[in-house]
């Protein structure tokens, strides 16, 4: 419900794609989907499954806010590129993948030099036992979808760049 709401801002993640695509395309996606969460929605109708969906393909990709050295950015799991590149409103199939399922740059810190220009950037999609910075990227996901293992929500402060974890 959250994500209706006009003071909430969120960007699309790997997940929300899934449910986009289980829906349009079942055959190919459904089972995908199911064995990555979606079972939560095996109760949903079809016609709310597709409002969900129809609701979910409007979220963007990325949000930039603020400029100079005030800018930060905000997508799901890893960008290489600048600010320039990633304020483009179209990205690539490539790029678009990158946004919504990388992980290379969090499995290999080396890496940290392909998003020269990019401005703090936080994101998440790989679960980590506490926040991380690894070149511009600063990583969130401390595992609140996994209470079994790790189980943490974090927020963050950006300004002050002060972390919370419960």
């Amino acid at each position: 419900d959250l994500i209706n709401e006009a003071w909430f801002n969120a960007v699309r993640g790997n997940h929300e794609d899934m449910l986009i695509k289980a829906y349009q395309d079942p055959e190919r996606w459904y089972e995908q989907w199911m064995r990555n969460g979606g079972t939560w929605s095996q109760t949903l109708d079809q016609e709310t499954l597709g409002a969900y969906a129809e609701r979910l393909s409007k979220l963007p990709l990325a949000i930039s806010v603020g400029e100079g050295e005030t800018r930060f950015n905000v997508f799901h799991a890893e960008f290489f590129g600048s600010d320039e590149s990633l304020d483009q409103s179209e990205y690539s199939d490539p790029v678009r993948e990158q946004i919504l399922w990388g992980r290379s740059l969090v499995r290999d810190a080396s890496k940290k030099d392909l998003h020269s220009g990019l401005s703090k950037s936080f994101c998440g999609h790989t679960p980590l036992q506490k926040p991380a910075k690894i070149g511009s990227h600063i990583y969130l996901d401390t595992g609140c979808g996994y209470p079994n293992k790790l189980g943490k929500l974090t927020i963050v402060n950006p300004a002050a760049m002060r972390f919370y974890s419960v």
